[in-house]
């Protein structure tokens, strides 16, 4: 069930030009639209409740400084192979809102003073406990994957990548504005600097 967009709101936004289409296709492209948001920024932009309980997830150091985590709202604890960590032992980053005043989540936690540590590599060592999630899916996200989802239902018009447009259809081309919306959201793991 899609997290971002409502059925009831995509219904209502591509209901105009795309005339009657049934729930299953409209629900299958609103799927398929957020899933591809997911995959090219790299995060799922879920929504986690203030007051919801913490989970532990396990990470994997590469000997540098900086650790990447999934997108949590809130830390609670971190530990390296059992032993727990202060928190004047490490910063969570970012450290402040974004420069657009978008509040974001932590996606890494910088280790003072020293590297965090590969005791074994490849060994899943640093265990964070935290609130795993956005506290609201940022506007660009609802847009894009309306755009997105859009797009995805006019695809069932088209053949062989042409569009059926008069007798000589014309080019269906990748939506350069989804990936305008989506680009300060994309983690660095997307562009493969990580």
């Amino acid at each position: 069930m899609p997290d971002y967009v409502t059925l009831a709101e995509f219904e209502s936004y591509v209901a105009a030009e795309m005339g009657a289409t049934d729930d299953a296709h409209r629900a299958s492209a609103l799927a398929a639209a957020e899933a591809a948001v997911n995959q090219y920024c790299q995060r799922t932009f879920a929504v986690v409740a203030a007051n919801a309980p913490p989970t532990a997830r396990t990470f994997v150091p590469d000997g540098t400084p900086v650790l990447r985590i999934h997108d949590a709202r809130a830390v609670t604890a971190v530990s390296i192979d059992g032993t727990a960590l202060s928190a004047t032992d490490y910063q969570l980053e970012p450290t402040t809102v974004s420069l657009t005043g978008r509040s974001e989540p932590y996606c890494q936690i910088r280790r003072l003073y020293v590297p965090w540590l590969v005791i074994t590599p490849g060994y899943a060592s640093v265990s964070v406990t935290a609130r795993w999630g956005w506290a609201a899916v940022p506007a660009e996200v609802v847009e894009a994957t309306k755009i997105l989802g859009k797009d995805i239902l006019q695809q069932r018009r088209t053949i062989g990548n042409m569009a059926q447009a008069g007798d000589f259809g014309g080019r269906v081309t990748m939506n350069t504005y989804v990936r305008q919306l989506l680009a300060p959201l994309r983690r660095a793991e997307s562009w493969g600097i990580a």
